[in-house]
């Protein structure tokens, strides 16, 4: 039915796009993968790994079982003519979390659905018990990658509200945050001085595509001067 590996991809993505699909070609990931296809549908991201020759669909499973872990792609796919499609090729596909789309005569249909991994992450806050009124003081804000696939573009703000000033700049921010490491975001904080004692919040928030944003507060105690 097609000549090449390029009709095909014409085929594939005419039928992509009549279902709704926004279709980038040749789309470079952030770790440097070159993907067949990467379609945008519903807020969901998809790789699509095309192959119409037998002897490369489990090179082709093993490629799109990679780029399921990448940040930018929910679910990740080979595509390939229904008349390659087989039992063995759907059990290891659905081992790997992979989905298979197939091209026949009629429309691009899924036959196996790709699966999803987490991204999450987890925070943490290191700050004095107390503070002296007019003093200087460090806090730390300690985001964990706990989730399965690379944090990018984390970002922690912290906002000015009294009684604090932030002695350097209020965003700090890492490019890439690797699966199970940490990232220790420091600021430097002066208390005001003549500032009653008391209980004072410090507002922060944090940042990370595709990954709701965490805000939460920090209580600071702050004792009158001496």
């Amino acid at each position: 039915m097609y000549k090449n590996e390029v009709e095909f991809e014409k085929a594939i993505i005419e039928q992509l796009e009549s279902q709704g699909y926004v279709v980038e070609r040749n789309f470079r990931s952030h770790l440097g993968y070159d993907l067949d296809l990467f379609g945008q549908k519903d807020d969901r991201t998809y790789s699509l790994e095309i192959k119409m020759d037998a002897k490369q669909l489990f090179d082709a499973l093993s490629l799109a079982s990679q780029y399921r872990r990448l940040t930018e792609v929910d679910e990740s796919y080979i595509v390939i003519p229904e008349k390659l499609l087989t039992d063995e090729l759907k059990s290891y596909a659905s081992q790997l979390g992979v989905g298979i789309m197939i091209l026949g005569k009629e429309e691009l249909q899924i036959v196996v659905r790709g699966k999803s991994l987490p991204i999450g992450m987890d925070i943490g806050v290191s700050c004095p018990s107390k503070v002296i009124a007019g003093s200087e003081f460090h806090i730390s804000i300690i985001v964990s990658n706990v989730g399965r696939k690379t944090l990018l573009n984390t970002e922690v703000n912290v906002l000015e509200a009294y009684p604090f000033k932030f002695l350097h700049e209020t965003t700090s921010k890492v490019v890439s945050l690797p699966l199970g490491k940490s990232n220790n975001f420091e600021f430097a904080v002066r208390a005001f001085r003549n500032t009653k004692a008391g209980i004072y919040p410090i507002f922060y928030n944090v940042k990370s595509d595709r990954v709701q944003t965490y805000r939460s507060t920090i209580p600071i105690k702050v004792e009158s001067e001496l």
